[in-house]
């Protein structure tokens, strides 16, 4: 991930940062697929909504990168998505809400997404967060945008910066 204002309050002195969840999740005490699903699904920010603390947003048509798309917004209540998890996985999503709660302060997720007319898949998604860094770095605010494509492209046509321009997160939180 390109993200060179937290990487440079972290102090890598890099602006590309690798991370595995699934590892950062475990140094913090919760489990990341509990949250994603096992794939990271994107699909499961539907899930979110299904937990919406209110109702959802309707904000209207937007093109994004050529398809049109319907852009929704919605306030997550996290405890209440442990209750769209399959029956057999609740109570692991639930434990892990619950730490995530306890790290960030809040039960709370501001979260918005564009769901395309044609392809009917998730096109972009934004998600506002304010969490504890470890290891004293203090707190972040985080407004991210994701925007989805290139479905079915083989992998090979991905091509990850540098190692030599890339800091690894999980590696600094076992320091």
């Amino acid at each position: 991930m390109r993200w060179a204002p937290f990487a440079k309050q972290i102090g890598t002195g890099k602006e590309w940062l690798k991370f595995d969840l699934q590892e950062l999740g475990e140094q913090q005490g919760f489990d990341i697929g509990a949250l994603t699903g096992s794939q990271g699904d994107p699909t499961q920010q539907l899930d979110q909504l299904r937990a919406a603390k209110g109702a959802v947003e309707v904000l209207g048509e937007e093109k994004v990168r050529d398809e049109q798309a319907t852009h929704y917004k919605a306030t997550i209540d996290l405890r209440r998505y442990a209750e769209q998890a399959p029956p057999g996985d609740r109570e692991r999503v639930r434990r892990s809400i619950e730490r995530l709660i306890e790290l960030t302060g809040t039960n709370e997720a501001p979260t918005e997404v564009w769901i395309g007319h044609d392809s009917h898949r998730i096109r972009r998604m934004r998600v506002k967060s304010r969490y504890k860094v470890p290891q004293g770095v203090g707190e972040i605010e985080q407004d991210m945008t994701i925007e989805l494509f290139g479905f079915g492209w083989p992998v090979e046509r991905i091509e990850p910066p540098p190692a030599a321009e890339t800091a690894d997160l999980a590696e600094r939180a076992r320091r």
